[in-house]
């Protein structure tokens, strides 16, 4: 496996010295590109990297990133190495939100630099040899670290707004105690769960799976839950994989509402995702509960730059500031949901998603930029706005000003 590394730095010699290190670690192509950081779009369209590495040794402003960050989240796979002479906190903090996974001090050094291709080629390799790196669709996960976060709402929304952008979706509801993600879209029925299917994984297809699934719309999916917990035993992780997988063969996008059980299932679940969403509030409960479960992934060898945090019902002024969470959980906060208790609870107890029922809501917006974010269809001119995105509130906590 040959894995694409992207340059754009503006200095020759840094441009020899990121050529000598891919050279010496090896099994990589190098694209190198002259120039600021004003390209990264179009090498991002062009070249289709596994691997990007930008080289601001001249310094970044916050507004570079903040465009970084726009570009990136369309691209979530790619790993991303920044190179800045500012090893700051703040400026740190800044550059995890924008979605880069190593930041490398200036002037570049060469054994530095070639220890982080090591690392990034490794997780390429591992990636692989799951079967995710291939072009299938992108495994979502959506985890509440307590009952009550929102992340069935979260997970079955956020879905049926990517599928009004065109995208096909598959909803799998893994909350196999009682899960009921198909009622907060209708309920529209299926003739097969996730406990039947799995019971006969070995012979499923594609077309097996899509027969097997609620439709909600053309292309939005779900593989329901079964209405009693009592042969859940039959799903196993051999099962949970075969059905991912051929999921990801058929869609673009495949979201994962799980549990917070940790059990066997889970664990095989959020190993094949490309995304892990842990949904909270702003509370004590919540936090240390997000702490203790990223602290559990990663010590069973989940990637930290794979988890986001979602910030639910946010309200501003809470006790809890986003770096406060990211300080006590070491995963960065990737989107707040604001605040809408009435629009939510009647799209709940309707059945019908937000996005339709009530379009113009503040969450409706945050859920359409989102997933704008994930699936970008057209040049959106309130991008980063709505909410902030994490650039626009990680400057508002840290006193940077809007």
């Amino acid at each position: 496996m040959t894995i694409k590394v992207s340059t754009i730095s503006s200095s020759v010699a840094n441009l020899k010295i990121f050529a000598d290190s891919v050279l010496a670690v090896g099994d990589l192509q190098f694209l190198p590109h002259t120039g600021a950081l004003d390209t990264l779009a179009s090498v991002l369209i062009t070249d289709k990297p596994d691997v990007l590495v930008l080289d601001a040794s001249e310094g970044a402003d916050l507004k570079v990133l903040q465009q970084v960050e726009l570009e990136l989240a369309k691209y979530p796979q790619i790993h991303t190495i920044l190179v800045s002479p500012d090893q700051s906190i703040e400026f740190l903090a800044v550059a995890m939100h924008t979605g880069v996974r190593k930041v490398l001090p200036a002037p570049v050094d060469a054994s530095s630099f070639q220890e982080a291709l090591r690392l990034a080629r490794a997780r390429m390799l591992t990636a692989a040899q799951m079967g995710l790196a291939d072009h299938g669709g992108l495994v979502i996960g959506f985890l509440g670290v307590k009952g009550g976060a929102g992340n069935t709402f979260l997970a079955t929304n956020l879905a049926f707004t990517l599928g009004r952008q065109g995208k096909r979706v598959a909803i799998i509801d893994l909350r196999l105690a009682f899960g009921d993600a198909a009622i907060y879209l209708g309920n529209t029925g299926a003739k097969t769960n996730v406990i039947e299917l799995a019971q006969q994984y070995l012979l499923l297809d594609g077309a097996m799976l899509e027969a097997s699934m609620a439709k909600v719309s053309d292309n939005v999916h779900i593989l329901v839950a079964a209405a009693t917990p009592d042969a859940s035993a039959d799903v196993t992780p051999p099962a949970i994989e075969k059905i991912i997988e051929v999921a990801r063969s058929h869609y673009d996008f495949v979201v994962l509402d799980l549990s917070n059980s940790m059990d066997a299932v889970v664990l095989k679940a959020i190993s094949l995702t490309n995304i892990l969403y842990l949904v909270l509030t702003l509370d004590i409960p919540n936090v240390r509960s997000a702490k203790s479960i990223g602290q559990y992934l990663r010590a069973n060898g989940y990637p930290s730059d794979k988890m986001q945090i979602v910030a639910n019902r946010h309200l501003s002024g809470e006790h809890f500031g986003l770096q406060d969470v990211e300080k006590s959980t070491l995963i960065r906060v990737f989107r707040t949901i604001p605040n809408s208790f009435e629009a939510v609870s009647n799209s709940i107890n309707q059945g019908v998603p937000l996005v339709e029922l009530a379009p113009k809501d503040a969450v409706s917006r945050a859920l359409k930029e989102w997933a704008e974010n994930l699936a970008p269809h057209r040049v959106s001119s309130d991008v980063g706005e709505g909410n902030g995105g994490p650039i626009a509130a990680l400057r508002k906590f840290m006193g940077f000003g809007q």
